[in-house]
């Protein structure tokens, strides 16, 4: 079992089933009073209540891996949660259940958190040293969930008590504002927060967690010199490292003990009830709603050239597609072509996260694999594109670190060097497109990509058509009939201008919580 014990029973379910409610106008029904929280327990449990909301409602287990099918990754075709409306960009305030449910999320954790940073020090007879810890785990998940409502909604109320109705009205606080103190809580929390854990703390926030968000979110706010520095600060703990099999990694088998992860979502097998168990088996191979897009499929170069498939000499065959390609293609994507490849399917499914082994029995809502947040070869990565970004960079440091996550010991892809750099040093601008594929193929399914577009304000590039992969007989010669395969567009998209890469604020809140909504949606500018 895991070892943080998540808040359950009557306060969690009386939450879920309060959910279509307008969070910040009722009084929170994990709202303390002095009364209530008394005891050093009294606070740990209001900790574990904060690190909950990383995985939410039971019946949305998914962020943030669902945005990858909101990108150009995968496609959606469930209406049930919302993907598929973003995906279009037909998302309103009103009607898209994934945008609800991330605000409701973000907005829990926070109240948690605070609940905590406001008691903890009147708490009589807590130890110091825990004090300092439980307020420095709290500031951390606050900044983590602060940091994901401006990444997607932009400018957003900002609250740091554990206000109820008194305080229902909170207007929307410029995204700067928040972002410098996010930070602030990261750096204060740093100080505060352990290198690592005894086993049964196993998953709680870290220092190197905190130095990692930190030069994430500098990044995806071109704070490319913080980013460096944050990232400097990861490495130089000396905890961390790449796991040596990419393949391995995504199992229950190393969830402990590899040295890649720094924060992750954790997940309990045996307690779907209480909403604690994972649902990727399920989601992502028992059913086939959840397809990975040909668009990423076409991203792995080949293995023995170093070079896009449809690059002149680069040794691809139509005949066979995935044949001396990135090891990483199969690690992610699983390969099911059959009838109903290109009619109601793209042809591909996720295998990342999908640990078989894990679940011999097949039993759905039941995966006890963990999720990372945060992991080490991001690190790498976001160090490598900071100082490229920064103008001032060392050329072979850079390479260095990507070429680390190419020669990991199960892909060993080939070097910079080896293909594009064999000529000569790369320009930034080369570098930085380097960069830019080695995270495309690096990281699918684990929803960065979506926050990469929006950073690199690519989407009128990226979020276009989805593309499946079709066979093909040809009968030309009909003594020798071959077989080969295509692409051939599944799903049409235009990248929205008009909303751009920010969310709606749902409309739920603005009726109780008067607001302008962003741009391009009903209540916003147009």
């Amino acid at each position: 079992m895991k070892a943080i014990k998540y808040i359950t029973g009557t306060v969690l379910s009386t939450l879920f089933l309060c959910s279509c409610s307008n969070f910040l106008e009722r009084e929170p029904i994990d709202f303390y009073t002095p009364e209530d929280i008394s005891t050093q327990n009294d606070i740990l449990q209001a900790v574990n209540g904060a690190y909950r909301m990383l995985i939410y409602k039971p019946g949305d287990r998914l962020q943030p891996l669902s945005h990858d099918f909101m990108a150009d990754d995968g496609f959606c075709n469930d209406m049930n949660y919302g993907e598929l409306l973003v995906w279009k960009g037909d998302q309103t305030p009103d009607d898209d259940k994934c945008i609800k449910d991330k605000w409701e999320r973000d907005y829990a954790g926070i109240l948690r958190a605070n609940t905590v940073l406001y008691y903890a020090p009147t708490i009589v007879g807590l130890d110091e040293t825990l004090c300092k810890r439980y307020m420095a785990e709290a500031k951390f998940l606050r900044a983590y969930f602060y940091a994901d409502l401006i990444e997607f909604y932009g400018d957003v109320p900002y609250r740091t008590e554990p206000e109820g109705l008194k305080k229902k009205i909170s207007p929307r606080v410029d995204k700067e504002t928040i972002l410098y103190n996010i930070l602030l809580d990261l750096d204060e929390a740093a100080k505060d927060l352990p290198e690592e854990y005894d086993a049964v703390d196993y998953g709680r926030a870290t220092k190197g967690a905190a130095y990692a968000l930190k030069a994430r979110i500098c990044l995806y706010n071109h704070l490319y010199d913080w980013c460096i520095d944050a990232c400097r600060n990861v490495i130089a703990l000396n905890l961390y490292d790449l796991h040596p099999s990419y393949k391995e990694l995504f199992t229950v088998a190393v969830e402990k003990t590899n040295k890649e992860y720094i924060f992750t979502q954790q997940f309990i097998q045996g307690k779907n009830s209480e909403g604690l168990s994972g649902i990727f088996w399920t989601k992502l191979s028992a059913y086939s709603a959840y397809q990975i897009s040909h668009n990423l499929v076409e991203e792995f170069y080949m293995k023995s050239t170093g070079l896009r498939y449809d690059v002149e000499g680069s040794g691809y065959s139509k005949f066979a597609p995935y044949s001396d390609r990135d090891p990483r293609l199969l690690y992610n994507i699983k390969i099911e072509q059959g009838d109903m490849t290109g009619k109601n399917h793209t042809g591909y499914k996720a295998q990342k996260f999908v640990d078989d082994a894990a679940n011999p029995s097949g039993i759905h809502r039941d995966d006890e694999i963990d999720y990372p947040l945060i992991r080490y070869a991001d690190v790498l990565l976001m160090l490598a594109e900071a100082l490229v970004e920064s103008g001032s960079y060392d050329y072979d440091e850079v390479v260095g670190l990507v070429d680390r996550i190419r020669q990991r010991g199960d892909v060993m892809m080939p070097t910079i060097g080896q293909v594009e750099g064999k000529d000569g040093p790369l320009s930034q601008d080369e570098l930085r497109q380097v960069i830019r594929h080695e995270r495309r193929v690096e990281f699918p399914l684990e929803g960065l990509r979506y926050s990469d577009i929006r950073r690199w304000e690519i989407g009128p590039e990226a979020l276009t058509d989805c593309y499946a992969v079709v066979k093909i007989t040809d009968n030309s010669d009909p003594e020798n009939p071959s077989t080969y395969y295509d692409k051939t567009v599944f799903m049409k998209r235009t990248f929205n201008t008009a909303k751009g890469y920010l969310w709606p604020i749902p409309a739920i809140e603005i009726q109780t919580n008067p607001m302008v909504n962003n741009p391009g949606y009903v209540g916003g500018p147009q």
